[in-house]
């Protein structure tokens, strides 16, 4: 019998019992959530850059006590008041961070939120204001939503808004410093630019922050009455960055709120508006709870480049076969062209933004307009007709003609001709008497 062996087993079985029956490490689980709206960055992740962790979100720190400025946790990660810590949050959407982790018992941990982009920036990566504590204790802690921390120190739980016990608060942010705004006009050195968000506000029963009603988009109101007007941040990035708050009521939680983001220079004559996006949208909230919706670029379009270059457009189009049938009629009737670069209308007040001139003796339209953009930049715009405001005859299902003082205008399809939306129901005619559709119902004569 191997004597040593039968004791090495008895001691080894010993000592197995021994560490079995020392407790573990008590540990307690933490999970914090961060808002990176407050940040005036365009913090990642972006259209263009749909990586958060571009936008190096930490959570630096150390329990209290901690040597060299670093800790190790029960779970095995890192956490210091530098580089070396591990604790990076997970990117939940939108301006929303989250983190769970592990921190022993009874031991303080201080900590604050860190951004990398930030901080390559020039804003700085710290959070203002004081560190924030976990104090020392048992059972597992699990923090108030946090907004990144600039300016003043602040409670963790302050929040830049808040919604009411039946509201729902949203925070809108866009950064207008495009290749899109800038071809539509934008000068953001302007003291008089205004910059703000259209939507169906009204159907939705929204009102700013202080309290005004906000109309719709789709109305004849002024510029400041259907617009919710943004405020700037300031700052290196955030001089480019706009944000404001809208406050729905509790009974617009679930429905769709359609939008787009708009500026204008001269109290809303002329209006830039997003062109070549279809309309923003998102679902409200439940009652009594606030959201920030992630920044977004004006138009969805690229950053403007330094490489801005002046050069002059020629725009030409050919009306012919709209006057071959007399809906078009060259010395009465006006030509336009429309597009982000003048913000998609013609003011009154600023024909030479949009009016071509015709040539003499054609059914010809040119105009050549000044244009800022980088090279390569795609510019997306359309003709308008625009008829003199004489009478309109509107022919009905019957043949029964009846006058109309609307001005009426038509633009191009995207088949290249017109689709004047009047063709088959509207006709200018001299005779309101005079037959438009013969007895099959088909359009005869069109002209004066």
């Amino acid at each position: 019998m191997n004597c040593f062996a039968t004791t090495g087993r008895w001691l080894g079985v010993a000592a197995l019992m021994v560490a079995l029956s020392v407790p573990a490490l008590a540990q307690r689980d933490v999970t914090l959530r961060l808002n990176t709206a407050t940040l005036p960055d365009t913090t990642l992740p972006s259209i263009f850059n749909p990586d958060p962790a571009g936008a190096g979100i930490a959570v630096r720190g150390c329990l209290e006590g901690c040597a060299d400025n670093v800790s190790t946790l029960p779970g095995g990660e890192t956490i210091a008041w530098d580089a070396r810590t591990t604790l990076m949050p997970d990117h939940e959407g939108g301006d929303y961070w989250s983190i769970d982790f592990q921190i022993p018992d009874n031991q303080k941990l201080n900590f604050k939120f860190y951004s990398d982009q930030a901080e390559s920036a020039g804003i700085g990566g710290w959070e203002d204001g004081s560190n924030h504590e976990i104090a020392a204790g048992t059972g597992d802690v699990s923090l108030d939503l946090h907004y990144f921390e600039k300016g003043d120190d602040k409670p963790y739980d302050w929040r830049p808004f808040s919604a009411g016990e039946d509201s729902i608060a949203v925070w809108f942010r866009v950064y207008a410093d495009t290749e899109s705004a800038s071809n539509g006009g934008i000068d953001l050195d302007d003291e008089n630019l205004v910059l703000g968000v259209r939507g169906n506000f009204g159907e939705r029963g929204a009102t700013d922050n202080g309290g005004n009603t906000i109309n719709d988009w789709n109305g004849e109101d002024a510029f400041d009455l259907q617009t919710l007007q943004l405020s700037r941040e300031g700052g290196p990035v955030g001089d480019a960055l706009f944000s404001g708050l809208a406050k729905y009521p509790a009974s617009a939680a679930g429905q769709t709120q359609s939008y787009k983001f708009v500026f204008t220079s001269d109290g809303g004559t002329s209006v830039g508006w997003e062109g070549t996006i279809d309309n923003r949208s998102f679902t409200l909230p439940s009652a009594s709870s606030d959201t920030t919706l992630h920044w977004v670029y004006f138009d969805d379009s690229r950053p403007t480049p330094d490489n801005l270059v002046d050069s002059n457009i020629r725009f030409t189009v050919d009306v012919s076969p709209l006057t071959s049938i007399g809906l078009f009629e060259t010395g009465t009737d006006n030509v336009q062209v429309r597009g982000g670069f003048n913000g998609w209308d013609c003011p009154e007040d600023n024909p030479d933004d949009c009016l071509l001139t015709q040539l003499p003796g054609t059914a010809t339209y040119v105009r050549q307009f000044p244009l800022r953009a980088a090279p390569g930049t795609e510019l997306v715009y359309k003709f308008f007709l625009d008829f003199d405001p004489t009478p309109w005859l509107t022919v009905g299902a019957n043949i029964a003609p009846t006058w109309t003082n609307a001005r009426n205008g038509a633009t191009e399809s995207g088949t290249g001709g017109f689709s004047a939306y009047d063709v088959t129901t509207l006709s200018r005619w001299a005779d309101p008497s005079a037959p438009v559709f013969d007895e099959n119902g088909q359009l005869t004569r069109v002209t004066q």
